[in-house]
């Protein structure tokens, strides 16, 4: 039986920084192919959540596709994506 994990994006950015943090930990074949495949499919997930296709020459950085999708899932609760690139307060009256 396959069992599914449902992470959201934040958790999948999370998961590649671990991967790549952790890839030059793999000295055995069999552990450098799975770590590579694990690797491929959370890059693949990253780019259907960002809607960017594989042949894409997107040139939007992870961190700008991260702080794009902070800005357009922004709660107002005080986290640190309610502020400008200056880090200043949005409100309701910023443009």
């Amino acid at each position: 039986m396959l069992a599914m994990i449902d992470f959201d994006y934040l958790e999948l950015l999370q998961l590649k920084l671990c991967m790549d943090m952790t890839k030059d930990k793999m000295f055995m074949g069999g552990d450098m192919r799975r770590h590579a495949s694990i690797t491929e499919k959370v890059e693949t997930e990253l780019r259907m959540l960002d809607g960017v296709s594989e042949n894409s020459e997107d040139e939007e950085t992870p961190f700008d596709r991260l702080m794009r999708w902070k800005k357009e899932n922004q709660t107002g609760r005080g986290y640190p994506w309610t502020a400008d690139e200056s880090g200043r307060p949005l409100s309701e009256e910023s443009p």
